[in-house]
């Protein structure tokens, strides 16, 4: 198995917890890749490293260490090649988070395929001036960019 490790290095605990994560995962013999501007922190972990789009076109699915905001940011990103993600919360609240840094024992069930995939729908938006479409977005949970809303309503 081959897991994207995406990892946001401004949350405090971020990479305490990505560190357990690689741990975990090679315990169980999992490919672990990561964005290629994270290699100064993990280069000891024996991961491989490539732009994020590649790390994530050639793995089996993405696991996002962070809070809500970079497990929706990497779910962007999933989405994109079809991959399920995971989220694993590295902050105090992760409503979005499947696994707690406490669970991470849990991640064997990744690699057995004893876990479910839950389906999330997404919300699409186009901004239309008169018949011209202006720009597109997709969002998951929330919408970043409300500034394009503005007066169209």
């Amino acid at each position: 198995m081959r897991v994207a490790l995406l990892v946001n290095m401004t949350r405090p605990n971020a990479y305490n917890v990505a560190c357990d994560v690689i741990g975990e995962l090679k315990r169980l013999k999992v490919k672990v890749y990561i964005q290629r501007e994270l290699s100064e922190f993990f280069s000891d972990c024996g991961c491989e490293f490539g732009n994020s789009e590649d790390c994530i076109r050639n793995c089996d699915a993405v696991i996002s260490v962070g809070g809500d905001g970079t497990i929706i940011h990497s779910a962007q990103s999933a989405v994109e090649f079809d991959k399920p993600i995971l989220g694993i919360n590295a902050g105090r609240l992760g409503f979005l988070a499947g696994l707690e840094k406490s669970e991470l024992g849990l991640l064997c069930k990744l690699v057995t395929e004893d876990s479910r995939v839950d389906k999330r729908m997404r919300l699409s938006v186009k901004h239309y001036e008169g018949e011209e479409l202006i720009n597109e977005y997709t969002c998951l949970n929330d919408c970043d960019d409300i500034q394009v809303i503005q007066g169209s309503l």
